[in-house]
């Protein structure tokens, strides 16, 4: 049976059928349009939002930095359409982003509050693209950035499409800092770290890859403080990462190639010295786990110093190094700095001093 619109559909009882008995009966198809063709249907009523899901809750700032990321190339999470009219999509997942865009092209809010083309945009409603000539390459981005349709069939069954809908308001989650730079900053900076995630030196210490960046902005943390010097950190920390991509984006190639070398020297140097327990918040006393992950700020503070050394002089000082390193493990003071609030300036120069004085000249 078919409901005559998405709240009946919602609202109907359900049974305790399970879904693998429509596993073959799931017809999805995926489209992709630019943002101008999906604003058209949306006028021409093509793409129908049901009434159960006009209730608009996003503030001016929020739809603001929607249009900002379409204009910063940052990709768009996929949208969900029900196509059981023939003639008129019916919207499951996306109503906040399409309703934006929709508003934008109508001219209904000037953008405010954004966090990167404020300058130059803030203040600006969809016409003084149209009519602005230095404006204009925003209004060709705007129209020309592809979104990416889910298109749910008409013979799909109901218990499916009440699944996906289910599921799609309980599994989003939202793009984490380092996504988001990879998207901004693409370049000379993202090519780097994705090139040093899979470096050899870096895979002895058993690095695992992240889905969500995670290691690109460990990678990253360390390059900033090499960069740009811990003189340069004020506190915070996402500005101060940002920074180092738009640093590495105009670096020169032997620039680069000496940033590589060093991060690789530096990697080969700590498992020479830690093997596979370098960067974990170990002592003597506890046995490596598996589960063990690398603890961010030993990795940026021990690869930061440790590479200055000669491979020579770590060796004839290798017990002192890790006695001096499990004797801060063991204090109250360091292991809060590395654990509690560690992007903090304190937190940051207490580690930073304490990790360089361990390999000092000895």
């Amino acid at each position: 049976m078919k409901y005559k619109s998405f709240r009946d559909f919602l609202n109907r009882k359900e049974n305790d059928d399970s879904l693998s008995s429509f596993a073959n009966d799931i017809n999805i198809v995926n489209l992709s349009y630019t943002t101008y063709a999906v604003v058209n249907k949306l006028f021409n009523e093509e793409i129908h939002i049901p009434d159960f899901q006009r209730n608009f809750k996003w503030s001016i700032k929020k739809q603001s930095l929607l249009i900002e990321s379409i204009l910063l190339n940052i990709p768009l999470p996929v949208f969900y359409l029900d196509n059981n009219d023939y003639y008129r999509w019916q919207v499951i997942d996306g109503v906040q982003r399409l309703t934006t865009l929709k508003n934008f092209f109508e001219n209904k809010f000037k953008l405010k509050d954004l966090e990167y083309l404020g300058k130059e945009l803030n203040g600006k409603f969809y016409k003084d693209f149209e009519y602005t000539p230095e404006l204009r390459k925003y209004s060709r981005k705007l129209k020309e950035f592809p979104l990416f349709l889910y298109l749910i069939k008409s013979d799909t069954p109901d218990k499916v499409v009440l699944s996906i809908f289910k599921r799609l308001n309980t599994l989003t989650t939202p793009l984490t800092n380092q996504e988001l730079r990879e998207a901004i900053y693409k370049g000379k900076a993202t090519e780097l770290l994705d090139e040093l995630s899979y470096s050899r030196e870096l895979n002895y210490i058993k690095f695992d890859s992240s889905p969500n960046m995670a290691d690109r902005e460990l990678i990253l943390r360390l390059l900033s403080f090499k960069i740009q010097g811990l003189g340069l950190y004020h506190g915070k920390m996402s500005d101060y990462l940002d920074k180092t991509m738009e640093i590495i984006n105009i670096m020169s190639r032997d620039e680069i190639e000496e940033i590589s070398c060093f991060f690789n020297n530096s990697m080969y140097k700590s498992y020479n010295l830690f093997g596979k327990r370098a960067f974990r918040k170990l002592n003597n006393e506890i046995r490596m786990k598996s589960n063990n992950r690398i603890n961010k700020c030993l990795f940026e503070t021990i690869a930061l110093y440790i590479e200055k050394y000669s491979e020579d002089y770590l060796r004839r000082n290798e017990n002192i190094i890790k006695g001096k390193l499990n004797n801060q493990m063991n204090n109250f003071e360091f292991s809060e700095c590395i654990s509690i609030r560690v992007d903090s300036i304190k937190s940051t120069l207490l580690r930073h001093n304490v990790i360089s004085k361990i390999f000092e000249e000895l």
